[in-house]
């Protein structure tokens, strides 16, 4: 078997739209789809969650924890690291801390920025997570991207030992001339099971992400933050929704197990 670091990153878009609230709340059933899918499969992986979403839905980080799986921070309100000071990083970070820790009796040590947005400029941040005795960030998208991403040298396997704390950069492979994370969101969707299994076979371990939305085939449409300006982008949003449980399903069968973040890399704490 080989490691599938597929986190969900526990954010709900309509906190992060303009009027949003008239949208219908989805997060916590799709969430719990995800639970299911992986308690009949006896697997445990990675959520990291948004401080917003802690704070109006602590029963769902109880009932994830108590499912077995691994709680990481995403930040409180999922701005961009690069449209925040030191500051205003640091406090964001704490009351993300804050919240976890006072619903599930237990500090996280995992830390994800929002939409990946690490990047050259913002390498203070692992001065402060270190700070605050994270243990781990799993943040950087090394490829080409419209929105956030930092080309990090290739002198590692799917850690990175370069920053004061372990960096577990998005797994990156090249398709059809292409660098992409084929285990992004988007990507996951679109991209058939045997072609993200080729994919995979490239990398050691994979790193990768998916939204509880990215399972949601009813969700109205709207403008996804960070996407206002990019119609192409936000129709993708859409597209392949149905198709994730049955590619998880696949990957699972070509020997892929999906495993907590710091299992791999076994902290204990």
């Amino acid at each position: 078997m080989k490691n599938l670091l597929l986190a969900i990153d526990l954010e709900d878009v309509r906190q992060m739209v303009q009027n949003g609230d008239q949208y219908e709340d989805r997060l916590v059933a799709n969430t719990k789809r995800f639970l299911d899918f992986f308690k009949e499969r006896d697997l445990t992986i990675t959520f990291f969650s948004m401080g917003k979403v802690a704070e109006k839905y602590p029963g769902l980080i109880k009932e994830i924890h108590e499912h077995g799986h691994e709680i990481g921070l995403h930040s409180y309100s999922h701005v961009p690291i690069p449209s925040q000071t030191r500051d205003q990083f640091e406090e964001d970070l704490k009351k993300n801390i804050d919240l976890i820790q006072d619903i599930v009796g237990k500090k996280p040590i995992g830390y994800r920025a929002p939409a990946n947005s690490m990047t050259p400029d913002t390498e203070w941040v692992y001065d402060i997570l270190d700070k605050f005795e994270i243990k781990y960030s799993s943040s950087i998208l090394p490829s080409s991207n419209p929105l956030y991403s930092w080309r990090l040298e290739k002198n590692y396997d799917v850690v990175t030992n370069q920053f004061p704390i372990p960096e577990l950069p998005m797994s990156i492979s090249n398709f059809i001339g292409k660098e992409i994370p084929p285990a992004g969101g988007v990507f996951f969707r679109l991209l058939p099971g045997f072609i993200l299994n080729w994919l995979f076979q490239k990398h050691d371990a994979v790193v990768g992400y998916l939204h509880p939305y990215d399972i949601d085939t009813d969700q109205e449409f709207f403008r996804h933050y960070l996407l206002e300006d990019k119609p192409l982008l936000n129709l993708l949003m859409y597209i392949g929704r149905g198709t994730v449980f049955r590619k998880l399903d696949y990957l699972i069968k070509k020997g892929w197990k999906p495993i907590r973040y710091d299992e791999y890399l076994q902290l204990k704490f």
